[in-house]
Formats: structure tokens, C-alpha cells, sequence
């Protein structure tokens, strides 16, 4: 995500977090969104500049609805 360039490590992380939050304010409610096991299902291809799985609990700790999330390891060089 090209808006994260430059950010620091808890910057990318508050970024991240308003990113969700739209996301679930906008998308997770939807009727035809996937849902896995009753929850939202977000999929991040990378990624490349948010690998900490710290940070990913603190980007999702402001969600009042649970996601299913799937990340994965898959870069293009």
C-alpha cells in the first residue's frame, strides 16, 4: 500500500486501522460480502510493508466484529 511509504512502524499501524475501519463500516455489513464461520472474510495479499503479527493484532484490536483473516507470504519480485 503505497500510502504506508515513508510512515513509521505505529503510523502504518493507525493507517491500517483507519483502513479497516472503513472497510467494516462499509463492506463487512454488506449482505452479499463473504463470510466465513458467520464472520467477514478480508484476505491481504503481501504483505510488504505491515509483517509484524503484533501489528496486525493492533490493527484489528479496533474492530467490535471479529474478521476471518487470511494473510499471505506471496511477493512478486
Amino acid at each position: 500500500d503505497a500510502t504506508l511509504d515513508g510512515l513509521s512502524d505505529a503510523e502504518k499501524v493507525t493507517q491500517a486501522q483507519t483502513d479497516v475501519r472503513y472497510l467494516a463500516n462499509n463492506f463487512f455489513n454488506k449482505a452479499n460480502y463473504i463470510k466465513v464461520n458467520d464472520r467477514p472474510l478480508l484476505m491481504i495479499f503481501g504483505p510488504q510493508q505491515i509483517s509484524s503479527p503484533g501489528s496486525w493484532t493492533d490493527i484489528f484490536s479496533i474492530l467490535s466484529v471479529k474478521t476471518d483473516f487470511h494473510r499471505t507470504e506471496w511477493f512478486l519480485e
